[in-house]
């Protein structure tokens, strides 16, 4: 008897997909790492690239449509000229006139930014932050998030109301503001943050008798996650992930700190190259910690004596107020939370080459060159 058997395959995105694809009208609008068009007349951003991984679950292909504004952008898919608008904020009121995709895109906050040559602010510094001229998007639920925010922290600001980001970030680039509440601009923006809020999901919405297509986006939007978990994430860190070419801002404890911390002695590994070591002919720290301290040096001004130790130094033969490196150690400078109470530490440099570091590098939040309200 001759028996064959079949291996049952994974059903991939266009097996079993339709021959003709649907052309889906997209509205667009110029929205920095959310969307926008490069210099070859291509449209690009985060939009475009979980739209084209859309397609190969739906059998989609797409058309573009250009608006000067995100409000032109919702009163052209409410009057059903075009069949879907990207990251909108879902509210009850919206979820009568439009209909919205069962998953998020992405969960986004709204930041309060400054001119990068601005150092009157620190992070988070609302007594500095009361007198403000803020410019806002009118319409928006960023603008509504920074309106509750402020109130909750009891600062007072003059609020200006633009039709445009473009026009809000021009007045800010031009000493017109002192600042833009807005929804966070992407990693490319020029400007710095120095505060954030009010994390969101963003939504795919559609016309209200479109719901075959909402449907189809449903199931593309589900499949995709069950075959790429990690797309979404990935595309989050391209677009909106920290920016590490800016500095970071710091709030006014960690100033304070900076500005009268001692030299601090760190341990390190010196038998761990290219990791930790020490240079054999100068005898100096070397490493990619050694490096990610330079950069800490630069960034804050804090100064760092370093203290080889070898394989069998034990805990208790190091010098005294000496703590060494570590990925578990704490951070030595002030905390962020408000409730929290800080002292500033001695001589000892609880560090941190990796706690602290990421730390720092999160505090950049610096983020596209425009984002609109949503």
């Amino acid at each position: 008897m001759l028996l064959s058997f079949a291996a049952p395959t994974p059903a991939f995105a266009d097996e079993s997909a339709p021959s003709e694809k649907r052309v889906v009208r997209v509205a667009s609008y110029a929205d920095g790492d959310y969307m926008s068009i490069d210099k070859n007349g291509e449209h690009t951003g985060y939009e475009v690239d979980y739209f084209n991984e859309i397609a190969r679950y739906a059998n989609w292909t797409y058309e573009y449509v250009d608006y000067p504004s995100w409000a032109d952008a919702q009163a052209a898919l409410e009057a059903g000229e075009v069949d879907v608008l990207s990251f909108v904020y879902r509210t009850a009121e919206r979820e009568e006139r439009m209909l919205f995709s069962q998953a998020s895109l992405c969960e986004i906050y709204t930041t309060i930014s400054v001119r990068p040559d601005d150092a009157r602010f620190a992070f988070e510094d609302f007594e500095a932050f009361s007198g403000m001229r803020v410019g806002m998007v009118a319409g928006g639920e960023d603008a509504e998030a920074y309106l509750r925010y402020s109130e909750e922290n009891h600062f007072e600001t003059e609020n200006v109301l633009y039709d445009t980001t473009e026009d809000m970030l021009e007045a800010l680039a031009n000493g017109e503001l002192d600042a833009v509440a807005n929804t966070h601009l992407g990693r490319n923006s020029q400007f710095r943050t120095i505060a954030q809020f009010s994390p969101q999901p963003l939504y795919v919405v559609l016309p209200l008798d479109r719901a075959e297509i909402a449907a189809e986006l449903d199931d593309a939007m589900n499949r995709l996650k069950l075959r790429d978990p990690e797309f979404p994430s990935l595309l989050y860190d391209r677009y909106f992930g920290i920016n590490t070419d800016q500095d970071p801002v710091f709030t006014e404890d960690e100033y304070a700190y900076l500005a009268t911390a001692p030299t601090l002695r760190v341990v390190y590994d010196s038998f761990r190259a290219p990791i930790s070591s020490t240079d054999p002919e100068t005898g100096a720290f070397s490493g990619a910690v050694a490096s990610l301290f330079e950069d800490i040096t630069r960034i804050t001004g804090l100064q760092f004596e370093f203290i080889p130790a070898d394989s069998t130094m034990r805990p208790s033969a190091m010098p005294k107020t000496v703590t060494p490196t570590s990925s578990t150690a704490s951070t030595a400078m002030p905390t962020r939370s408000r409730e929290a109470s800080w002292s500033p530490p001695g001589r000892t440099c609880a560090i941190p080459w990796r706690s602290w570091w990421g730390r720092i590098r999160r505090a950049t939040a610096s983020p596209s060159r425009a984002a609109s309200c949503r």
